[in-house]
């Protein structure tokens, strides 16, 4: 694997890890949200 290569399969990486916490957080809220009503 070259380094340009790597760097965009890191960032794609990161990117994608980024996604699944903002999914994450938004399940959570929905879920504290559903327990407040």
């Amino acid at each position: 694997m070259t380094k340009t290569e790597s760097k965009l399969w890191g960032d794609s990486f990161r990117f994608r890890t980024l996604q699944n916490s903002i999914r994450r957080r938004n399940e959570i809220a929905v879920e504290v949200v559903g327990a407040y009503r």
